[in-house]
């Protein structure tokens, strides 16, 4: 019984962290960041409501927004696997998430590219590749990543992880 009272007294349990502040700065990226990514997607619906409404007033198509819907998907993915990668890196063990949610990913990722090629065989022509950039970065930026934890979980940090 003494064991569990000691651990669950924040005042006798230690964090990894050497310093109080890091939680802190986390913190606050993880809010700088939400606001940006917020700020910028609002922003890209009320472009795409004023071509809807008035598409004489500003220079763009609704075309033209999705193109900046789908550079904001990819801004917001890169940014979503960065500070998994550097807590990982941090804590040297990537205990405490699942990794078969990463595996999944991999095999979407893999399976999105083999669509833009299986495209590209059946139409004869590079387009179909050249034609969906962000589907093609979207995949390649979802392998890359999940092939950098599948190595930190099971090559790098093997054992502190289980």
């Amino acid at each position: 019984m003494a064991l569990y009272r000691h651990s669950s007294n924040p005042r006798n349990s230690r964090s990894r962290s050497t310093s109080g502040s890091d939680s802190g700065k986390c913190g606050y990226l993880r809010t700088v960041v939400a606001v940006f990514v917020g700020v910028f997607v609002l922003a890209v619906c009320v472009l795409g409501g004023l071509v809807g409404l008035a598409p004489g007033l500003l220079a763009l198509t609704m075309l033209d927004v999705l193109y900046l819907l789908s550079a904001a998907k990819l801004a917001i993915t890169i940014f979503k696997y960065l500070p998994q990668v550097h807590e990982n890196y941090r804590r040297q063990s990537t205990q405490g998430w699942n990794i078969w949610n990463v595996l999944l990913d991999l095999g979407g990722g893999t399976l999105s590219i083999a669509q833009l090629l299986l495209d590209c065989v059946r139409n004869k022509e590079w387009a179909p590749l050249t034609g969906n950039p962000v589907k093609l970065l979207l995949g390649n930026i979802s392998i890359f990543f999940d092939v950098v934890f599948v190595l930190q979980h099971y090559c790098l940090y093997p054992y502190l992880s289980r």
